[in-house]
């Protein structure tokens, strides 16, 4: 038996090194090339740790993958930091030294948008915004399928982009605007405004005389019980009159005139108003006094003490904001 340490030959079974005194335990033993292996069940991670360290091995490594082909051309290498520059089309083609692929997505982007806001509220306003999201979405899937990859691959990535572009960018802007401004459609004609002009509605906003108001109806039918027995008729559900009084102020009618706290009206006054009688009415703290025109639509329907409040009183719950702009049709667009 030799000594692991000095090489000398001891007689077999020795525990000992006859020279050096090293044990000879080791030497003699016999190692298995195949040692036993933990049981599946003897070490586990609760189940929340595995499931995170599965999710880890398994996205961690696609994103890793994903952004070292993200090269354009071969010639720069994509890094976490582009990701904002989705956001604006034609920022990564100007980043990878691609000026007119840049130009091109970003005014092509820029005149669709614009396009689409100015006609918002019509069908060719709404193509025309979709126009200007799949020229985002091309831009960005310009870059991210330059490399050689399979079509299920950019199938894939393709649907998780526009995914998120949706969700993350043009879902939260849209709703942000919408509690701010929102087009409208006329449904019936009134004054300078005809039934399908567009109008952009200020929401949440207090209104004084003179400023149009956009409201819905909450009582679709008036009695107007006069001595000419005019027929019952019915106001309109959605629509567009101006405010002659806002709350607390008193509306005097006399002779046919509209007086404001004494003072006569400077806008011009409904000709529904009876002459033949004085009608005094408080605007209510929560009401605006309209004009009547737009809300009749029998012509010689008259408005009388009886009527004037459910014709001319609308509550605040039911305005919707105040008109600013008429964006269509182009031949009458209009600030207010």
């Amino acid at each position: 038996m030799q000594c692991p340490s000095c090489q000398f030959e001891n007689m077999p079974g020795s525990a000992l090194c006859a020279r050096c005194r090293t044990s000879l335990k080791l030497a003699d033993a016999t190692i298995d090339v195949n040692p036993p292996r933990a049981k599946p069940n003897s070490l586990r991670l609760p189940g929340w740790a595995r499931l995170k360290i599965a999710l880890s091995e398994r996205f961690s490594g696609q994103i890793d993958t994903s952004i070292d082909f993200l090269s354009y051309g071969g010639a720069l290498k994509f890094n976490r930091s582009m990701l904002f520059r989705w956001i604006i089309p034609g920022w990564l083609q100007l980043t990878f030294n691609r000026p007119r692929r840049a130009c091109f997505f970003f005014f092509g982007y820029l005149f669709f948008l614009s396009s689409g806001i100015l006609l918002m509220g019509t069908l060719l306003g709404a193509w025309l915004i979709g126009f200007a999201f799949a020229l985002h979405f091309g831009s960005i899937t310009d870059v991210v399928f330059a490399a050689k990859t399979s079509v299920q691959e950019r199938i894939s990535s393709g649907f998780l982009i526009g995914l998120c572009l949706y969700l993350l960018f043009y879902l939260p802007v849209g709703w942000g605007i919408s509690q701010i401004i929102r087009p409208q459609t006329m449904v019936n004609d009134y004054g300078s405004f005809r039934a399908e002009d567009i109008l952009w509605v200020r929401q949440n906003i207090q209104l004084a005389p003179g400023e149009y108001v956009h409201y819905v109806n909450s009582e679709a039918l008036i009695n107007n019980t006069t001595r000419e027995r005019v027929p019952q008729y019915r106001v309109t559900d959605t629509g567009v009159s101006r405010v002659l009084a806002g709350p607390g102020q008193e509306v005097t009618i006399k002779e046919g005139v509209l007086f404001v706290d004494g003072e006569i009206s400077p806008f011009p006054t409904s000709k529904r108003f009876a002459k033949d009688l004085t009608i005094r009415v408080r605007v209510p703290s929560d009401s605006y006094f309209i004009d009547p025109t737009g809300r009749i639509p029998v012509t010689n329907a008259l408005i009388r003490a009886q009527n004037i409040r459910q014709v001319c009183l609308i509550q605040s719950g039911n305005v919707r904001g105040r008109v600013i702009y008429r964006s269509y049709p182009f031949s009458r667009i209009t600030l207010f």
